[in-house]
């Protein structure tokens, strides 16, 4: 909109990133999203699909293209492990690539009982899902009591009235298998203690509380970080997300910056938006200093869609 020349590159086949990749159409609809994306390439933006920095192209490449600036908005798509005995047999299914594997039109069928391990948005969303493809049964385990579950209420009230079933104060131990498949979970009862840095009371492990709760799958939706493995190791934070100063310039890359959940972490659509639009301003701040001039049109005109 204010005239510079923008290219977006994208890991998948349709523009939208997370909100087409990894959360289901029956939260987001698609022509929503359809309606926005149409809106933006009306104001002269490309789209080029399936281009993955680090992959197919580096990060060098793209700046010794005649690019000017760079917004890295990779958002965080490498799934939270349980990080317990039995984790990557069959029936053991990453959350994200089973919303994945829905949300790109792939054949996907579950039967009997699912166990979703989490208490955030993409668990609850795993949980409806499951429900929406043959499960019998779903139930989310989750350490801490229900008013501290970092999901919408309004998504959590939703859940419970299709059938998906709570299983509060509760943590798994392993993943119990047999043949190499997914029998269930041994699960450990928790209680909450001090509070801790997220303002919440620190799950603490009831000794000789174990028990197994019996399922035909596992979903851990426990949350998902970043991966910028195309970056050098000054850029990356120790929780594995992209470094940047207070003008959300990338640290030990100039004229790279970058926005959204690979920056902050994992955070509401809304959130990862207002941080694209704050760092648009900084990256035309930086532009202007560089005595990069605009393009010589006039955007056209945006039609807006009531929601």
């Amino acid at each position: 909109m204010h005239g510079y020349g923008v290219t977006v590159m994208d890991a998948l086949a349709r523009p939208g990133g997370m909100l087409i990749g990894g959360i289901p159409s029956f939260r987001l609809p698609r022509h929503i999203i359809d309606h926005d994306v149409g809106v933006i390439r009306s104001l002269g933006v490309e789209f080029i699909p399936l281009v993955r920095i680090g992959e197919e192209l580096s990060l060098k490449e793209v700046r010794s293209d005649g690019v000017d600036a760079v917004v890295l908005a990779t958002g965080t798509w490498k799934d939270l492990t349980l990080d317990v005995p039995g984790e990557g047999v069959t029936g053991y299914i990453k959350c994200l690539d089973f919303l994945g594997a829905l949300n790109a039109g792939q054949a996907v069928s579950l039967s009997g009982k699912v166990l979703v391990v989490g208490g955030g948005n993409a668990a609850v969303d795993a949980a409806r899902s499951a429900l929406r493809v043959g499960a019998k049964q779903v139930i989310v385990v989750y350490r801490r009591g229900r008013e501290e579950m970092p999901a919408s209420q309004e998504e959590v009230e939703s859940a419970l009235e299709e059938g998906v079933e709570l299983r509060y104060l509760v943590a798994p131990k392993r993943v119990v298998h047999e043949h190499g498949k997914v029998k269930g979970l041994e699960l450990m009862r928790m209680e909450l203690g001090d509070i801790d840095e997220t303002g919440r009371g620190r799950p603490m492990p009831v000794e000789g509380s174990e028990f197994i709760e019996a399922g035909d799958y596992v979903i851990p939706a426990i949350g998902q970080r970043s991966e910028p493995f195309f970056l050098k190791e000054e850029s990356i934070s120790e929780q594995g997300m992209i470094r940047c100063n207070e003008n959300g310039q990338v640290t030990g890359c100039e004229g790279v910056f970058a926005a959204g959940d690979a920056v902050s972490g994992p955070s509401t659509v809304v959130e990862a938006i207002a941080s694209g639009k704050a760092v648009a301003r900084q990256v035309m701040n930086y532009l202007d200093s560089l005595g990069v001039s605009f393009l010589d049109a006039d955007p056209p005109a945006i039609a807006t869609l009531r929601h």
